[in-house]
């Protein structure tokens, strides 16, 4: 199945300063509809997405994690967020929030009273709880690809990244970053190191509500963000990570954790879900 067209356009913006150690997120969401099932029974071989999962080895890569989320449990190689993570106050998780169902990972964002249990932050963004999940894997240098589709609204994020496997940050590389009040119709990265912070951000436009496979090349000093095979922006800079990361693909309503943002009002009674259909990762060989 051919890939949908990009525009690709890329801004960057730099900045310096505190900020909170976990990422700005991003929310995918999607519903399956009749003309993707369609697809699925045209081409099963490919998942709901239409593009099957890459598997084994490629040209100068090892393969160290595939998984195209069959069955209905979350493969013992990842872990579900659950409460706060990372200490960020503007979100909430729930295992019961993270899905595997019909050949997809799902994050399921909505309000949640009875598992958003924290009374001073809550509130705040209406019970909103989301899913999320980090690999046990670790990677010191590689490649990530994630396909994914979305939804994307302003109060909710999805954010793809390798985040330090001894939980201390930064350094942090988001690599996808979708939603929220930055990245509407653009998928945004951010690359983040040094104290204070310093975040080198980038975007390229494109639509969102299809299906993309969107990853990342890490080298020593130098980040590659990729859509659909080609390179989309590079970030070389002596103080890319070089430490070991796990994987997080994680769904987060961030409005009010963000300093000058605040939730829209009326909240959506139900956020959109992210739709993952594989994850590969490769390292050097």
């Amino acid at each position: 199945m051919a890939e949908s067209a990009v525009l690709m356009t890329r801004s960057r913006r730099s900045w310096t300063g505190v900020l909170a150690t976990c990422a700005l997120l991003a929310v995918f969401a999607t519903t399956a509809t009749a003309s993707s099932a369609a697809k699925r029974k045209h081409h099963p071989g490919r998942g709901p997405s239409g593009v099957a999962m890459p598997v084994g080895n490629q040209t100068g890569w090892k393969q160290v994690l595939a998984d195209k989320f069959t069955g209905t449990a979350l493969d013992s190689k990842w872990q579900k967020y659950n409460g706060v993570v990372g200490g960020n106050l503007g979100g909430w998780w729930a295992r019961s929030h993270t899905v595997v169902k019909g050949g997809e990972l799902i994050l399921k964002t909505y309000s949640d009273p009875p598992n958003c249990t924290n009374a001073a932050i809550c509130p705040l963004f209406n019970n909103e709880v989301s899913g999320g999940v980090k690999s046990k894997l670790s990677l010191t240098y590689g490649k990530v690809l994630v396909r994914v589709k979305t939804t994307p609204v302003a109060d909710d994020t999805f954010l793809a990244l390798l985040y330090p496997t001894s939980d201390v940050a930064p350094p942090e590389s988001d690599f996808i970053v979708d939603g929220g009040p930055l990245n509407l119709t653009t998928i945004g990265a951010f690359l983040k190191f040094g104290t204070p912070v310093t975040v080198l951000t980038d975007s390229v436009t494109a639509n969102a509500a299809q299906w993309h496979t969107l990853g990342l090349i890490w080298s020593p000093g130098e980040v590659q963000y990729t859509i659909d095979g080609n390179v989309w922006a590079t970030e070389s800079n002596p103080n890319v990570s070089s430490v070991p990361m796990n994987i997080v693909l994680q769904s987060q309503t961030d409005c009010e954790a963000v300093a000058g943002l605040t939730c829209t009002v009326p909240w959506a009674a139900t956020e959109p879900n992210v739709d993952v259909a594989w994850v590969v990762a490769y390292t050097h060989k």
